[in-house]
């Protein structure tokens, strides 16, 4: 069996390429990515400083995949996360996804992983939002991924593909959870808006063992192809906060900071490049999923459908973050 993985040296990619790498099934791993080196770094950093022969790295980018594709199943992680226009977002998210497809064996089964993005923040007046409720993302990110479901979909109606739209992720190897850890480390610990803000969340553990149960099961019965995937309890912003800061063993006051401040420093960036370079993750697109008070999602339907359960709550998850941190010199 040979599984290709995209986007492995993202931080969701290069978990699944660990997991894979440490499994029996795969007779060969593909890694298309942009810069080997990268990869290869990053390996090395994970204790890989021979290659398995089962690997096999392409040097592509997400715009023009490379011929090298033959597999028997396929975990697509590559995407833009941080773009500063939709076009940026839907060449990469949208195009970038229709020409890999192209390039697959027909009987390859796929997983797309999308985002809750894709769906937006929970209706007003609801406690979640799932898959039967229409979806309204509110960036250009949400409404890539979103119309890259569409497309795919619609395109290959009988490919054998699922579509995952994980919630928050956390774990080990994300840099995005590293400046939660720098807040929590202060006295004084800044939150956006007045209200507290509810959310779902995976262990990046739990996520990688959704991916490969879905690759594992028949699913060309299943009425749906979409599906949250996340742990059952969401957690407040102030649990993320109070609970780095527990790990930490640091005592502080969290505030609460007007959320037009937020908008203003994120046009800023916008505006100056050597602010764009600095902080690209903060883009006035991106800025406005910090509006909504609550992203709760269900995912009970893949947990029926795949008998799937949440093994990793949020201080198991942020655990393995602040480890991996403090392993690898970033605190």
């Amino acid at each position: 069996m040979k599984l290709l993985i995209t986007g492995a040296t993202g931080f969701i990619g290069r978990n699944l390429l660990l997991k894979a790498l440490a499994a029996d099934p795969w007779s060969e791993i593909i890694t298309p990515v942009r810069s080997p080196e990268k990869l290869r770094r990053s390996l090395s950093q994970d204790g890989w400083n021979v290659l398995p022969a089962n690997l096999r790295i392409v040097k592509c980018t997400p715009e023009s995949w490379g011929d090298e594709l033959d597999c028997d199943a396929v975990v697509h992680c590559a995407g833009a996360l941080f773009k500063r226009s939709p076009e940026e977002y839907h060449a990469v998210n949208v195009l970038g996804t229709l020409e890999l497809l192209k390039k697959l064996p027909p009987t390859a089964k796929v997983v797309l992983l999308s985002s809750q993005s894709a769906g937006g923040p929970t209706p007003q007046g609801s406690e979640f939002r799932n898959e039967a409720m229409p979806d309204h993302p509110i960036t250009s990110y949400g409404k890539s991924k979103k119309e890259m479901e569409r497309v795919c979909l619609s395109t290959f109606p009988t490919r054998d593909l699922i579509v995952l739209r994980p919630s928050m992720v956390l774990g080990a190897r994300d840099q995005a959870t590293l400046p939660l850890f720098r807040l929590a480390k202060g006295r004084l610990r800044p939150k956006p808006g007045f209200i507290s803000k509810r959310y779902s969340f995976i262990a990046v553990n739990d996520l990688c063992r959704a991916v490969f149960i879905t690759l594992a099961k028949d699913t060309k019965t299943l009425g749906e192809r979409i599906f949250y995937v996340c742990n059952p309890e969401p957690v407040c912003d102030r649990d993320l906060i109070q609970c780095a800061g527990v790990l930490l063993g640091k005592n502080g006051y969290i505030f609460p900071v007007p959320q037009e401040i937020i908008r203003v420093a994120a046009f800023l960036i916008d505006a100056i490049p050597a602010f764009r370079n600095a902080v690209p993750s903060l883009t006035r697109d991106r800025v406005r999923e910090i509006w909504p008070n609550r992203w709760v999602v269900a995912g009970d339907r893949f947990e029926e459908a795949f008998h799937f359960y949440c093994s990793s709550g949020l201080a198991e998850s942020l655990q393995d973050a602040l480890q991996w941190y403090q392993i690898n010199g970033y605190l």
